[in-house]
This record gives C-alpha cells, structure tokens and sequence, in this order.
C-alpha cells in the first residue's frame, strides 16, 4: 500500500527542484558524459567494447560473467585507480539463492561502497524500506524486490510493479493506490509505461498512459522497439522539468529493468551496459539481482552497441534502426550433453520469428538418443533457414509422451559479427542457467550457432498455419549459381560430396 510520509521526498523534488539532470548518481561513481570511444570493436583479448556474443565467446569461457576491464572501462572515475577494487564483476553461482537465471555480484569492498552509495541516494529522495509494515502476502511476492510507496531509480524515473485490481490488490500496489498517489504528488506531471503484453487497464485510469511498447513476460523487447521508447520518454521529459515516468511490467523487475537500463544509456547517464544494469541491480533490489533473463542482459548489451554505431558511424544519417543482416543457419552445435533420462537426452529444436515456428529439426528425420558426447551437431540440410532481426531457438528433450522445453535464447542478427558464429555459455542461457548444482548441465555447455550472411534474397510472404502471414527472406542465385547447383544434384550421392 502507499504510504504518503515515504513520498514527500518526491513531490518536494517536482515542486520546488530546477534540477535538470534526470539522475542523482552518488559523485563517486558519477560516470564521464560525453561520446562513446572512437572504437567499437577493441583488443579480442579482453571483453572491453566488444559485441556481447564476442564476450559470451571468450569471458563466459573464463567464468567470469561479462568480465570488465578495471582500467578502461571504470565506473569510478573520481577515484584514483590505485584506491579501487581489482577484483572484477563475476557470475557466482554460490551467491545465487533464488531462481534468477543471471547474477551481478561485486567484490565485497566495491560492494560496501555501492550499497552506502545507494543509500545516500535514497536518502537524498526521501525514501525508507519498511518492508515489516507491509502485509504477509506481499512481502512473499516482493522477495528481494525493494518494497515502499515508488521505486525511483532515478528522480524522474519510477519502476513498479502492474497496479492490483480485485484479489490482485491484497499482495500488490493496489490500482487505487496507485491513482491517489501519483494524482497527489505527480498530478499533471507524469505518464504511466504499461509493458504488459498479457494484459492492460483502460486508459482513463491515469492522466498519461502509453502501452504501445508491450512484450511477453520474460523475453526481451522487440529490438526496434527499444529505441522507440527511450525517445518517447525523452520527448516526454523535454516537455517540462517536473515530468516523471513510471515504467511496470507485472513484477516491476525484468521487463521494466531492460527498458530502464536502455534508458540509461541513451541518455548517457551510463556509458555501458554493464554499469547501467549493476546500478540498476542495486537501487531496485536488496540483492543486487535486478535483470536477471540472459537474452534480456543480452539486448541491453545490442542496446549500447546500437548507441555506439549511431553516435560514431551515422551522426549525420540519424540511424533508427540495425541495417538488416540476413543470415543463414547451417549448423547448431551443443557441447556437452545434457542429462535427462537414462542418462542422456533425446533433443530437437525449433526456430521462431515473430512468435511463429518458422523451422522444425524434425523437418531433418527421426531425432537420436545421445549421451556421454563432448558435443553434438544438428546440421540444418532439408531447409534453406534464412532468419533476420529477432530470432527465438527453442530446445526440447523428447520422450515417449511429449516435448519438453528444456532451454531457449534470443539473438538478433545484426549484432553477429563476420565470423558467423554465437556462442554462449551455460549463463547466458535461458532454463540451463538455473541449473546450478549442474545437475542436468555440464558446468562447460554452451551452444554455438553457425551461420552464414546472404547477400543476395528478396523478401516473400510465407503463410503459416491459423493465417498468419510472416515477409521471410529466400535466396536468390544467380544464373551461374543455378547452373552449379543442378549440375550437383545430377551427380550420384558420393561424387556429388566428393565435388562439393
């Protein structure tokens, strides 16, 4: 329930601040404003600026959850470099008490710093945590979530939770709650971010409602949307000084935290994704634990690579959007082999775009039981698979019932480099990341996707079953092309591997 005591910190900043800056970041851990590096891509040996499947490729093979580099990529710029931590950000599946997928967890030192940090940034805002005033039943479904009348994460940007209706209302924020609240701190002053796509409320029920940037419960957001919505946001704001957002999914944490994050970024209150998502961990959590999803990590990390091409590369052409990189998949490799029944796993796979099944492994014939393998490749020979923008995978284990998902990730194309290939660790995978007493997953799985980019395609409509109608790319050959692949198809079966 709200509580008005815990929210006069903001209304005193909406009524009498001139502060123009949309955060309060603690001055030791103020990050430098300004442009990204000159460079994209940096040394391959280390994971400073490179693209997040790259550093998937070498960090995660360490250990080291996106491991950053203490004297380039410091978020502590007004302390000398002989006073900080030298030891890294790391995953640690030890420290990881609940069912997060992924975790930020800092050296004890750094961490002490941050949390008095954090804390002088709520009590500059005026904000308590009392969750033993709270009843029971929420304080069972906040769990590490930070609890109180808002979750500013920055003076003008709020993250909550999906304001409660009938039953809803007895272990969530309920709708009336929410109404008074912001019609007395905020009225005339705030617009509400629903990013729900399971559900939505009447727009009446609050001043300013957008819930145009909707998306599923745990994936990440459609790519171009994420651009989108930082630039509704910045208009927003740009319209008066006392203007808030309040951003909800259901929860208030991994949805909102993705869309928050990429906020950050764009408006240059972090300069990386890395920083943004552990400043969020902190101010939203009592964990640390704020984005949790790898695919969602994952596109906050495409998120400020998108920044740096736009900022660097097209000033002058005001990039909105990835160009479109088409690519084809020929073969997903899965190293180590998960254990399932009797001692291995019968697997298949599907490959979605826009929520529809565009490929089926069993398309290549009867799937086989594995077990005890270094690795397994499915090779993809009975389909030409062309996918672009955001792609799903799906993973499933067979048995004599059913199909059941055993793991899944998102990718999108344009941030595969020219080598062709992702790779991803246990980590950064959705289902198997959970899995830490490797159980089922060998601490070393990882999937690596090879692909290939096609150049020459033209954009078809495809239909589907219920009617649905997805433009998909279909190679193109030329006439030369052509006559090379007839020529193969008319040999016998051996020389045609022999000349190809």
């Amino acid at each position: 329930m709200f509580n008005n005591n815990t929210a006069s910190g903001g209304a005193n900043r909406s009524q009498n601040t001139k502060e123009t800056t949309p955060i309060y970041t603690p001055q030791n851990y103020q990050l430098e404003r300004g442009s990204h590096s000159n460079s994209i891509l940096k040394n391959p040996l280390t994971t400073e600026g490179n693209s997040p499947d790259f550093r998937d490729h070498i960090a995660m093979s360490t250990g080291n959850f996106y491991q950053t580099n203490n004297t380039n990529n410091n978020i502590r710029n007004n302390i000398p470099e002989s006073k900080t931590a030298t030891t890294d950000m790391y995953y640690n599946p030890q420290n990881d008490e609940d069912s997060d997928d992924s975790s930020f967890t800092y050296s004890s030192e750094e961490e002490d710093k941050l949390d008095r940090k954090v804390d002088e940034v709520n009590k500059l805002m005026g904000i308590s945590y009392k969750k033993k005033s709270l009843n029971v039943i929420k304080r069972m479904v906040s769990r590490k979530k930070r609890r109180y009348v808002q979750d500013d994460v920055t003076p003008r940007v709020i993250a909550m939770g999906y304001p409660g209706e009938r039953l809803e209302q007895f272990y969530r924020n309920s709708m009336k709650d929410v109404q008074e609240f912001f019609k007395k701190k905020h009225s005339g002053y705030y617009k509400i971010y629903n990013l729900c796509q399971e559900r939505s409320y009447n727009d009446k029920s609050f001043e300013k409602v957008s819930q145009r940037f909707r998306f599923e419960d745990h994936n990440p957001p459609p790519f171009d949307m994420i651009l989108k919505f930082c630039q509704d946001i910045e208009e927003f704001m740009k319209e008066d000084e006392r203007n808030v957002a309040a951003i909800h999914c259901k929860a208030g944490k991994g949805r909102t935290g993705v869309m928050i994050c990429c906020y950050l970024i764009y408006s240059r209150e972090f300069k990386a994704a890395h920083d943004a998502l552990v400043f969020y961990g902190k101010i939203r959590t009592s964990n640390g634990k704020g984005v949790t999803i790898p695919s969602q990590i994952r596109y906050v990390y495409y998120f400020e690579n998108f920044l740096q091409l736009r900022r660097q590369l097209y000033p002058q052409k005001n990039l909105i959007q990835m160009p479109r990189q088409v690519l084809k998949i020929y073969k997903i490799r899965m190293i180590t082999t998960p254990q399932f029944q009797n001692g291995g796993i019968e697997p298949t796979f599907k490959v979605k775009y826009k929520d529809t099944v565009i490929y089926d492994y069993k398309q290549e014939g009867k799937s086989k039981f594995i077990s005890s393998l270094s690795y397994y490749d499915f090779r993809i020979s009975k389909a030409n698979l062309l996918v672009y923008d955001d792609v799903k995978v799906e993973f499933f284990n067979k048995n004599k019932l059913s199909l059941k998902k055993i793991f899944h990730f998102w990718f999108h194309t344009a941030f595969i480099d020219n080598s062709g290939v992702l790779s991803m660790d246990k980590p950064m995978i959705e289902k198997a990341s959970k899995d830490k007493k490797c159980s089922v997953f060998d601490r070393n799985f990882r999937i690596e996707v090879y692909m290939s980019k096609i150049k020459n395609y033209q954009m078809e409509e495809v239909y589907f079953d219920k009617d649905v109608v997805l433009e998909l790319p279909v190679e193109k050959f030329t006439d030369e092309q052509q006559k090379l692949l007839k020529m193969a198809e008319d040999k016998p079966k051996l020389q045609r591997k022999l000349s190809l």
